[in-house]
């Protein structure tokens, strides 16, 4: 089944609109742009890095991620 944000990688790119708490230090212009980076690099690390990004969607993106779990689940 694969883990969480692999399985909803298309959607977390669209609709993740608060990242900048979670990558303030990254110099890239767009929350696209910046989730596109996450996927292509440091989650690629595997499922403890996977598990990071997971954890700070729960705490930033909470109504979106509750969403998108109810969407898997129906």
């Amino acid at each position: 089944m694969g883990h969480f944000v692999d399985r909803h990688q298309i959607e977390l790119i669209k609709r993740v609109s608060n990242i900048n708490p979670i990558l303030d230090h990254l110099a890239i212009p767009t929350t696209q742009d910046k989730m596109r980076f996450l996927f292509r690099g440091p989650l690629k690390a595997g499922e403890p890095s996977k598990d990071e990004l997971l954890s700070a969607l729960e705490k930033e993106e909470k109504y979106l991620i509750k969403d998108l779990r109810e969407k898997s689940e129906g």
